[in-house]
């Protein structure tokens, strides 16, 4: 059984854990809180930007009859209107495949049509 003479001695260092446990509690809280900030900022500018890409997208749309799809993670799909004369609301499409390791993209054998079509509508 520890003696009372070590008993005022126990206390201080038990104070001064309990202090430190504090601090240390308190610091991590802050860390918490600016994490929780910056993932509400991330979260702000991901949002302004895909109202910024939806506004882009809708006037693509309403004014060149242009319409962008996606088919999967890999693949997006172009969707044109407004091309052929006697039927503007034809669509022509291609997709192209991106590659998400270098961000290259390829294009498809569907594309020569649209090509083609918007040469004619030149003539």
């Amino acid at each position: 059984m520890p003696s009372q003479d070590n008993q005022p001695e126990n206390n201080q260092v038990l104070a001064e854990q309990r202090d430190n446990d504090k601090d240390h509690l308190q610091m991590l809280e802050q860390q918490i809180s600016r994490e929780n900030k910056d993932i509400m900022d991330k979260e702000e500018a991901a949002k302004a930007k895909l109202e910024h890409f939806q506004k882009g997208s809708e006037l693509f749309r309403k004014s060149l009859g242009l319409e962008f799809k996606k088919i999967d993670d890999d693949h997006l799909q172009f969707v044109f209107k407004y091309i052929d004369p006697n039927d503007w609301e034809r669509p022509f499409t291609f997709t192209v495949r991106i590659d998400s390791n270098d961000r290259s993209y390829k294009g498809n054998a569907n594309s020569r049509p649209v090509y083609n079509a918007a040469l004619k509508r030149r003539e």
